[in-house]
C-alpha cells in the first residue's frame, strides 16, 4: 500500500502542469473537464469521480495536484478561472527560471564532477601509492563511483521534470550485451563497453529524435486547428490525438485539442489560439535548453580527457618509481612492486570507463532531461578518454622531462 502511494505520489507530481494546461484550455468547466478526461481514460491518475480533497491526499495524491484540483474546484464555484490563469502562469514562469539558471548550474556540476572525478581519484592514487599500494584499486574504483552516484543527483535536480524527454526504449540498450564477450576476450573494461556504447548512441540518438518530435508534431497539429474547425478538412485525426504517442506537455496539448473540437462550439477559435501561443512558447523553452546545454558537453569532453590523461601520468608515475627502488634513508613509504602497477593498469580502464560514464549521465539528463540517453554522448567521450589515456602513457615521459 504504501508503494503505490509513493507511485500516485510521483505521477500526480508530473501530471499537475499538463492538467494545468488542458484546465486552462478547455472550453469546459474546469471539474467537468476533469470528469470528461476520467471517462476518455487519457490519466489513469485522474480519478474516476469527484472526491474530496482530504481524500485525495489519504489515497497520495501529490500537494502540487491538491493545489491544482482546488483551483478547478474553487473556479467551478466562482465561475472564474482566474487561479487556474495564476497557477499557470507560476509554472511556467518557474521552468523559465531553471533555463535563466542553466549556465550557472552547468558551471556547478562541471566544478563539482571535476573535483570528483579529477582532483579526488589522483590525489589519493598518488598518495596510497606510496604509502599502502593495497588500496588503490579499491580507492580509484570507489571515487569513480562517487563521482557517478553525484552526477545522477546534481543533474537531475537541475532541470524541471516538465522538461524531461520521455525514457527510450529497453531495446537501445541492447548492444552493450556485445561488451560482456569483448571483456572476456581482452578483460579492458573501457575497450568492451566501447564496442557497445558505439552501436547504441545511433539507436539512442534515433530515439531522441523521435521523441523530440512528438513535441513539434503536436504544435502542428495545433497549428493546424487554426486552419478550420472540421477536423477533415484541418487534417487531424480525432482518433490519432488520443493515442500512446503522445506524451508530457505534447499529451496535454493535443488532449485539449481533442476537446476543443469535440466540446468547443463558440469558444472553439479563441481555445486554439491561446493554445498555440502557449505549446509555441514551450517548444521554444526545450529548444533554449537544448542550446545551452550544448555547452556542457563540450566542457565535458574536455574535463573527461584531461582525466585520462592525469591518470596516465600517475600511472607512469607509479611504474617509474617501481623500476627506481627505495632511497637510502627514507622510510615510511613503499614502494609499489610491478604487481600494483598491474593492478593500478587495470583498475584506470574501470576509472576511464566510469568518468566517460559520469560526464555522459550528466550531459544526458541536462540536454535531454533524461539520463537514460547516456549512450548518445558516452560514444563520443569513451573512445576520446581511451584515446587520449593511451596517447599519454605513451608520451608520459617527455611530459615529466624525463628521458629513457
Amino acid at each position: 500500500m504504501g508503494l503505490e502511494k509513493v507511485k500516485t505520489y510521483v505521477r500526480t507530481s508530473l501530471l499537475s502542469l499538463p492538467l494545468g494546461v488542458i484546465l486552462n484550455f478547455s472550453p469546459l468547466p474546469p471539474l467537468t473537464t476533469l470528469v470528461y478526461l476520467s471517462q476518455l481514460k487519457i490519466y489513469e491518475e485522474i480519478p474516476e469521480k469527484l472526491l474530496d480533497v482530504e481524500e485525495l491526499r489519504e489515497r497520495g495524491y501529490s500537494p502540487e495536484f491538491l493545489q491544482l484540483y482546488e483551483e478547478a474546484a474553487r473556479a467551478q464555484r466562482t465561475g472564474t478561472r482566474a487561479g487556474l490563469t495564476h497557477y499557470l502562469e507560476r509554472r511556467i514562469r518557474e521552468l523559465k527560471t531553471s533555463l535563466e539558471m542553466m549556465d550557472y548550474n552547468i558551471s556547478t556540476m562541471i566544478e563539482i564532477l571535476a573535483l570528483i572525478t579529477i582532483v579526488l581519484p589522483l590525489i589519493l592514487a598518488a598518495v596510497i601509492a606510496f604509502i599502502y599500494p593495497y588500496f588503490m584499486v579499491g580507492v580509484v574504483s570507489g571515487v569513480s563511483a562517487l563521482g557517478l552516484l553525484t552526477s545522477l543527483g546534481i543533474s537531475l535536480t537541475f532541470i524541471p521534470p516538465e522538461l524531461w524527454l520521455r525514457k527510450p526504449r529497453a531495446i537501445v540498450f541492447a548492444p552493450f550485451l556485445l561488451s560482456l564477450p569483448v571483456f572476456y576476450v581482452t578483460g579492458d573494461v573501457a575497450l568492451s563497453i566501447m564496442v557497445g556504447a558505439i552501436p547504441s548512441a545511433v539507436l539512442s540518438f534515433r530515439e531522441e529524435r523521435r521523441n523530440y518530435r512528438v513535441l513539434e508534431e503536436a504544435m502542428n497539429m495545433v497549428s493546424k486547428a487554426t486552419y478550420s474547425r472540421n477536423p477533415v478538412l484541418a487534417g487531424v485525426d480525432l482518433d490519432y490525438l488520443l493515442s500512446d504517442v503522445w506524451y508530457g506537455i505534447a499529451k496535454s496539448a493535443v488532449t485539449t485539442l481533442y476537446i476543443l473540437y469535440t466540446q468547443g462550439g463558440r469558444k472553439f477559435a479563441e481555445g486554439v489560439s491561446k493554445l498555440l501561443a502557449f505549446i509555441r512558447d514551450y517548444v521554444e523553452s526545450y529548444r533554449s535548453l537544448r542550446r545551452k546545454a550544448l555547452q556542457s558537453l563540450v566542457y565535458a569532453l574536455i574535463m573527461s580527457s584531461i582525466a585520462a590523461v592525469c591518470m596516465a601520468i600517475v600511472v607512469f608515475t607509479v611504474d617509474f618509481m617501481s623500476d627506481v627502488g627505495m632511497p637510502t634513508g627514507v622510510s615510511g613509504f613503499v614502494i609499489p612492486t610491478k604487481e600494483h602497477v598491474e593492478e593500478l593498469k587495470g583498475a584506470t580502464s574501470l576509472y576511464i570507463a566510469v568518468t566517460s560514464l559520469t560526464y555522459a549521465l550528466g550531459i544526458a539528463s541536462l540536454r535531454d532531461g533524461n539520463p537514460l540517453y547516456f549512450p548518445v554522448y558516452l560514444a563520443l567521450m569513451l573512445p576520446l578518454n581511451y584515446v587520449s589515456y593511451m596517447l599519454a602513457l605513451q608520451y608520459a615521459p617527455i611530459l615529466v622531462r624525463w628521458r629513457g
